[in-house]
């Protein structure tokens, strides 16, 4: 019959002050990316590896909304909306 060992997970290639500097980079800039990351820190690990660390400090990466600019008829039309509503408080 054969017995199976425990199974001993993968070592970790990143340090524990590793894992928290990618941490604190996404704090610092929630819109940055793993890629921009790990050149920062000048890392030697794949960016899923950053990707893992950051789902694992509970993290989700953010993306910046792309919004239209405000055609200056629109400023002028908020502008005097908001005018109107100024002394009602």
């Amino acid at each position: 019959m054969v017995t199976f060992s425990e199974r001993r997970p993968r070592p970790r290639i990143t340090s524990r002050a590793q894992d928290e500097a990618i941490q604190q980079a996404v704090r610092d800039d929630p819109f940055t990316n793993a890629v921009s990351i790990r050149e920062q820190l000048q890392l030697d690990v794949n960016t899923q590896t950053v990707r893992q660390r950051l789902r694992e400090g509970g993290l989700r990466h953010s993306i910046p909304a792309r919004k239209k600019r405000l055609s200056e008829e629109h400023q002028a039309a908020r502008l005097a909306y908001a005018r109107q509503y100024v002394d009602k408080g």
